[in-house]
């Protein structure tokens, strides 16, 4: 994406009076560009593979395996929309791939801030979050500087398999199988230049020393 193009961004809600509140606020800024709404699963699916935009704004009745979906499929960064922003429903949303969470009750200036820190790749989280949920979904989002390079799915497997989780158990959390796991692995390893889970384990740490450093 230039940095002159407008962003693109697929809405998706069972609720049709909120697509259309969501275009009518979002229409008067010009680096921003709805290209699509949706108010079933199915829909908001076929509508991310096809126009592939750089953001998806997703109510959580769309389900977190059609997260899981957009995630592992391409580039869409997914932002969450929702009535529950609860630290549980946030962590699991970022498991499920989400990059950015915002309240149904938020000030628009709000979303639009969301919407544009997760499409220059970087996390929005709501400020309701606790101290030990909100370190968890950030890291789940941002594991170290490297992960950059990684996809979505491969940034969640190597969280997991960082903290020491066998890949029958992150097949569990991320609803994956065992070969997908190790394919994931494999590329992980590959793009990181790492060779087993104790180095990967290691830069990952150097990796977050590093970033709060230098914050």
């Amino acid at each position: 994406m230039k940095q002159t193009d407008p962003i693109t961004i697929v809405v998706a809600d069972e609720h049709p009076v909120i697509l259309q509140g969501l275009i009518r606020v979002l229409e008067p800024y010009s680096d921003l560009l709805v290209v699509d709404t949706c108010k079933t699963r199915n829909g908001a699916r076929n509508s991310i593979r096809w126009l592939n935009p750089d953001v998806a704004v997703l109510d959580i009745e769309m389900s977190e395996h059609l997260f899981q979906e957009v995630a592992a499929a391409g580039s869409t960064r997914i932002i969450l929309f929702t009535a529950d922003a609860s630290s549980e429903r946030v962590l699991k949303a970022v498991e499920s791939g989400a990059r950015g969470i915002v309240s149904k009750t938020s000030e628009i200036q709000e979303l639009v801030a969301c919407i544009r820190e997760v499409a220059a790749g970087r996390a929005w989280l709501p400020t309701n979050v606790t101290d030990q949920p909100r370190e968890e979904a950030e890291n789940a989002i941002d594991l170290c500087p490297f992960s950059r390079s990684l996809t979505v799915r491969e940034q969640q497997v190597l969280m997991l398999a960082s903290q020491g989780l066998s890949n029958k158990r992150i097949g569990q959390r991320l609803n994956l199988s065992d070969g997908t796991v190790k394919n994931h692995l494999h590329n992980i390893y590959r793009k990181t230049g790492v060779s087993n889970r104790t180095e990967l384990a290691s830069v990952s740490m150097h990796g977050r020393r590093q970033t709060a450093q230098s914050d």
